[in-house]
């Protein structure tokens, strides 16, 4: 049954190719102006529908190639766009786990900060000493840091201290010493006072290398002041008789602006 309906297929496409050559022969035959005319005009409509026909099934099978190329690239690029997304969202979300602990490392390392009145000074020698008004009952307490209110090193806490006032040892003090470095060239030395305005920085060797206006930072070494607060600057440097420089330092500090200040609650 398959080979006669192949047969028959074969039968039909050949007569049909029979009249449309019969047809183009007639053509050429002259039947007369207006039966030619006539003639040419149904074979043109015939043809040119069937031309139009095929013009839009390409353009339409063209647009539709276009639009599923489109469509293909769009959803990769989608899905591209999707991976990149949930990448960068992986990338913040640990960005933001790490922040939190440094926030919370921050946090618990950073020191809390009690405002203190001065109240008195020293009145032997007034590059000794002050007197603040708050004592152990705010928590204050022997060896906690003082600072000014631009965070420079003022000095300690000492004794005596009382429920409401506290003693603090300026760093001008010649029994004062504080662990120190200097900014630029890392020299390691203990700043001590002379019960003046000015600061020696001690133990630099003659061969050291140190520079005239460094800056002079605590080094915490000393496990009483934190590193890195500022204490002054070096203004003179010469060399000793033993085997260390004379270091002078002029401390941040101003005594007769120092109303209130901040002691440093490790």
């Amino acid at each position: 049954m398959l080979f006669t309906f192949s047969k028959r297929k074969k039968v039909l496409l050949f007569i049909g190719l029979l009249i449309l050559h019969l047809v183009i022969i007639s053509i050429q035959v002259p039947l007369g102006r207006e039966v030619s005319f006539i003639f040419k005009k149904n074979i043109f409509a015939v043809f040119s529908t069937i031309q139009n026909f095929v013009y839009k099934s390409y353009s339409f099978s063209k647009n539709l190639w276009k639009n599923y190329i489109y469509l293909r690239d769009t959803s990769q690029e989608k899905t591209k766009l999707e991976k990149e997304n949930l990448r960068l969202r992986a990338e913040n979300w640990l960005l933001n786990m790490e922040l939190k602990k440094i926030k919370k490392i921050k946090s618990l390392a950073q020191p809390n900060f009690i405002i203190a009145e001065v109240i008195g000074i020293d009145s032997m020698n007034i590059f000794k000493s002050l007197i603040i008004n708050k004592g152990r009952s705010d928590g204050i307490r022997k060896n906690l840091p003082v600072l000014d209110e631009n965070h420079d090193l003022v000095g300690k806490i000492v004794e005596p201290i009382s429920d409401n006032q506290a003693t603090v040892q300026l760093i001008t003090d010649v029994e004062s010493g504080v662990g120190s470095i200097t900014s630029e060239t890392k020299a390691i030395g203990v700043l001590t006072g002379n019960l003046t305005k000015k600061c020696f920085f001690k133990y630099i060797y003659r061969t050291q290398e140190i520079h005239k206006g460094e800056e002079v930072l605590t080094s915490g070494m000393d496990g009483i002041f934190p590193r890195g607060i500022k204490i002054g600057r070096i203004t003179k440097i010469k060399q000793g008789k033993d085997l260390f420089k004379v270091i002078e330092v002029t401390p941040y500090f101003q005594l007769n602006k120092l109303e209130n200040l901040l002691v440093l609650m490790k």
